[in-house]
């Protein structure tokens, strides 16, 4: 979304590809990402 960089200059930066992209402008929910707790799976 930010420039449609693919996660290189998150990488090139933290090293991280899945960290946020440093040189995007927008926030979250401008984006429109929820962020919601994940759910305790069990084995059934």
């Amino acid at each position: 979304i930010c420039g449609g960089n693919l996660r290189v200059r998150a990488e090139a930066i933290t090293g991280d590809m899945w960290a946020p992209d440093p040189a995007c402008y927008l926030s979250d929910e401008e984006i429109g990402l929820k962020v919601e707790p994940l759910q305790k799976l069990s084995a059934g």
